[in-house]
């Protein structure tokens, strides 16, 4: 029976390495894959398989076909109008839930903090799946599946606001997608193995290794089922790990949704142009003094090896933040060579750019001054600027010690409006650093909290609770 329609309970997004061959397995949820560093050892758990995002809220795909005109002299109408290389899009949003964030399965997993190492030659396949919109989860057989390949991150984007939840979105590009059918598709009649428009049907489970060439990296199995099967060919084969009895279970994982008071501000960095922000110190430790806690595989090249520390400097801001987001830009250049359509590369355009935006309720203005009677060596604006944020499921975006401010704009306060709120917007280049306590567990600084902070009570993360003073 072919469906109406397509709504969320129905698709499954699924990834994996685009140089693990294909296959139809799924990792186990929360899958770590990481090098060795200072805090923790290396471990492997993903080994090449799908992996299924949880809290992803929605999946966006565009497809271009570039077209070229060739005119000549003697008339108007196109000579020819030829086709290039088409370029596909994908954009996904997740929840940020304790869950393994989308920065970990889109990015090289074996390249630790450096966010150039981590994105400019790395590719992946992602599965676009649709299941039967009778069911109410992604399980067992899908109807059809899209499948992109050989992609690249191309941007990437963490939002925290005073309204909704922390989000992570992601903007992949490629050159090439696939579709495959399990069953005839718009009321057309399958015949002699044919779908829609004449494509040969994907075989489920006998095609789910790749061996269609319309599924060619594999068909993941779904995996939102809960009936207490093994089998991952009937409903609810593969299950989740919480949750529910039967079918009709409620199903909950993670460690939960992070709202605007699980953004953990003591334990964060923030430029100190923001009133009440004070000046960041990172400094040097032997790591074996702060590697308790950090990874299950307990240490990693702890021992006389230099990790950064420091102490959050927000304790005493004086503005009321309200949105905060952080981006990072990977512009890419198409290298061709003769004889291929498809770019044998895609680059990066250095320099990337990383942007954060703070936007504030103000008390008393940005406090920010701009002459241009400047003299030598003088700026209006500090260089060296640290920007760090973390939630308190582990996740720490870090920008890098070298945020400069681009912008700060002023709006709100107008009569019978709003109040006055600033906005500092900064710029950096080259840097984007995303770990987390489970699945990235190396980070650049470990930021300790103080004691003194009015933010998340009754959470503390200090020195001396790991012997450091």
């Amino acid at each position: 029976m072919t469906n109406n329609r397509v709504w969320w309970a129905i698709q499954q997004i699924a990834i994996k390495a685009n140089t693990a061959p294909p296959t139809g397995a799924v990792a186990p949820l929360n899958a770590r894959h990481y090098a060795t560093g200072p805090l923790a050892s290396g471990v492997n758990q993903v080994g090449g398989l799908w992996e299924v995002p949880r809290g992803l809220q929605s999946a966006g795909m565009s497809t271009t076909f570039n077209l070229e005109q060739v005119y000549q002299l003697g008339q108007a109408e196109v000579y020819e109008q030829s086709e290039r290389q088409p370029d596909v899009e994908m954009t996904l949003s997740k929840a940020i839930d304790g869950t393994k964030p989308l920065f970990f399965m889109l990015t090289s997993p074996t390249a630790g903090n450096d966010i150039i190492a981590r994105t400019a030659d790395y590719k992946f396949d992602v599965a676009l799946q649709i299941y039967p919109d009778t069911k109410f989860r992604a399980t067992g057989k899908p109807v059809s599946i899209c499948t992109v390949s050989g992609a690249v991150v191309s941007n990437i984007s963490y939002t925290y606001s005073i309204d909704g939840f922390v989000t992570e979105d992601v903007t992949v590009i490629s050159n090439d997608k696939l579709w495959g059918v399990m069953v005839a598709v718009s009321g057309i009649t399958a015949g002699n193995n044919k779908g829609f428009e004449g494509e040969p049907l994907v075989i489920w489970p006998d095609d789910q290794n790749g061996n269609n060439p319309n599924a060619p990296e594999g068909t993941p199995s779904g995996v939102f089922g809960h009936d207490g099967n093994t089998s991952a060919l009937v409903e609810g084969g593969a299950s989740e790990l919480a949750g529910g009895s039967d079918r009709f279970g409620v199903i909950i994982v993670g460690s939960g949704i992070q709202r605007r008071e699980e953004v953990e501000i003591y334990r964060s960095v923030l430029p100190e142009d923001i009133p009440g922000v004070t000046r960041f110190v990172a400094s040097g430790i032997d790591a074996a003094f702060v590697n308790g806690g950090f990874g299950a595989q307990g240490p990693g090249t702890a021992a006389g090896t230099q990790q950064l520390i420091g102490d959050s400097n927000t304790d005493f801001i004086a503005e009321h933040i309200q949105t905060i987001t952080l981006t990072f830009s990977v512009a890419r250049n198409d290298i061709f060579e003769l004889g291929l359509l498809r770019p044998f590369a895609r680059v990066p355009d250095f320099a990337l750019e990383a942007t954060a935006s703070i936007e504030v309720i103000t008390a008393q203005g940005d406090l920010v001054d701009a002459t241009s009677s400047l003299g030598c060596g003088e700026d209006n604006t500090v260089a060296s600027n640290t920007i760090i944020l973390r939630t308190c499921d582990g996740l720490q975006v870090d920008l890098g010690d070298a945020n400069r401010l681009s912008s700060v704009d002023n709006s709100g306060g107008e009569a019978g409006g709003d109040n006055m709120v600033v906005t500092y917007n900064y710029t950096s280049l080259n840097v984007f650093n995303v770990s987390h306590d489970v699945f990235q567990p190396n980070h650049r600084i470990l930021v300790f909290g103080t004691g003194f902070s009015r933010f998340n009570p009754g959470e503390s993360f200090l020195r001396s609770q790991f012997g450091i003073w």
